[in-house]
């Protein structure tokens, strides 16, 4: 699954505003940018073709000029690896990650190519929808979201509400804390980075494109949100589940409820958000395959029968303060899993816990230097987390510098630093020590 972004210059062109008025550092949302996205992506400065039902309402209302973007995104990795050996590490499960090799030191162009029709349908409507091609050449459905956006005051209190229809776990949230919108906004394809994601295996994390999801938000008093929305495994032919092929893609038997809830607040001149956001689901392991037409599938065996259930728990907080013409950004999120593996591996119940701490320095909306720490601990018993000897665990440091010569172009730099990586301090027999995963990369991200 590619991490996809949403600043996109459909929204300038709809807007009338510059890239730097919804984004210090795009795509890291300013509070104006929160407020375009909550009201639907409707705001408009550009002429409008409607057509009127009554004096007071419009039959139709649409951009005259389509909300049309091309997001481009180039990088070059190099990838430590003490040892380039392409064998399976030693002492880790059968199926698991494999030691650095030469292919992983790259360059990808594109390594992604996005097209987006992202702004507003019609009145109280807008969307944002992007088909994304890869540097494998496979064009797909990436982060797509259409969502129906009002308003109204009650004794002196605003509400804002909507409906939203969309293919990603968070992917309507405000915030960059969810599964969908997580820092780093950008990571190191086909690498040890890129595969592990530095301990975010978690299963809401990884169900972008696999799943569809309707649910209704709200924010009251510009102060406290909810959200509410239901998931399942989006359909294959006639058959009743999508196809998987990891843990990260699992189908979903029936539907997985999501809840977000988030406070925010001024705090002097800065802005503070603390939230919570879970998610549910009865996750069917696939173990045998069914055929549509001439194409054999991953499946399941257990359709109609039992199913591991998985719970995901975050708590997540997000703290910016302007300091003049910069801006401090930190972000923390703790995500704890909890899986009763009452299908794959009955009687085994296993956990994952994830912690991710970030922040950043933006400079003139033209250069920012970023922090991160993350770790993730798991059961040693887990069918999905490695169940041999060692608890899975990744620990990694990040850092990273972000230029802007041009608002709608960002050039970066970005290192990754491990300390664990797939279990112990050391995992193989020769002693080759978690830093042969270390990943530097250089990418380019044009927006145009």
């Amino acid at each position: 699954m590619v991490q996809t972004a949403h600043a996109v210059p459909s929204f300038a062109r709809q807007t009338g505003l510059a890239c730097e008025a919804c984004h210090s550092m795009y795509p890291e949302l300013t509070p104006f940018g929160r407020q375009f996205k909550l009201n639907g992506y409707t705001m408009t400065g550009i002429k409008q073709v409607e057509s009127k039902e009554t004096d007071s309402s419009a039959g139709m209302r649409m951009n005259q000029i389509p909300p049309l973007s091309v997001m481009v995104q180039t990088q070059i990795t190099s990838v430590r690896g003490e040892n380039r050996s392409a064998a399976a590490i030693p002492g880790n499960p059968s199926g698991s990650f494999t030691q650095p090799n030469a292919t992983q030191d790259n360059i990808s162009f594109p390594r992604q190519f996005s097209l987006f029709y992202a702004g507003e349908i019609s009145s109280h409507m807008g969307a944002m929808l992007q088909v994304t091609g890869d540097n494998g050449g496979s064009i797909s459905q990436d982060n797509s979201e259409i969502r129906y956006a009002s308003q109204f005051m009650t004794g002196g209190t605003g509400i804002a509400y909507g409906i939203t229809l969309n293919n990603n776990v968070g992917m309507e949230d405000l915030w960059q804390d969810t599964p969908t919108w997580g820092f780093p906004f950008i990571h190191p394809s086909g690498t040890p980075v890129g595969g592990t994601a530095a301990g975010s295996g978690y299963l809401a994390a990884n169900l972008g494109q696999n799943v569809a999801g309707i649910g209704a938000y709200t924010m009251i008093d510009n102060h406290y949100y909810a959200d509410f929305t239901l998931y399942r495994t989006d359909v294959v032919g006639n058959n009743k589940y999508k196809a998987g092929t990891d843990y990260g893609t699992a189908m979903i038997d029936g539907l997985a409820p999501y809840l977000r809830l988030a406070y925010q607040t001024d705090i002097g001149d800065g802005s503070l958000e603390v939230g919570v956001w879970g998610m549910s689901a009865n996750q069917l392991p696939y173990n045998t395959n069914f055929i549509i037409g001439s194409n054999t599938y991953a499946a399941t065996t257990n359709i109609g029968g039992p199913s591991d259930h998985i719970v995901d728990k975050a708590i997540d907080s997000q703290f910016e303060l302007p300091l003049g013409n910069n801006e401090l950004v930190m972000h923390g999120t703790y995500v704890r899993e909890s899986d009763d593996e009452r299908s794959s591996s009955p009687g085994n119940y296993a956990d994952l816990n994830t912690l991710k701490l970030s922040g950043s320095m933006h400079f003139n909306n033209r250069q920012s230097f970023s922090l991160m720490y993350t770790h993730s601990s798991g059961t040693t018993n887990s069918v999905y987390f490695g169940d041999t000897t060692t608890p899975p665990q990744d620990s990694a440091w990040m850092v990273q510098y972000e230029y802007l010569p041009w608002e709608n172009v960002q050039l970066g730099a970005q290192y990754w630093m491990f300390t664990r990586y797939n279990g112990p301090s050391t995992y193989n027999t020769a002693g080759t020590s978690p830093h042969a995963n270390d990943t530097a990369m250089l990418y380019g991200w044009f927006m145009f």
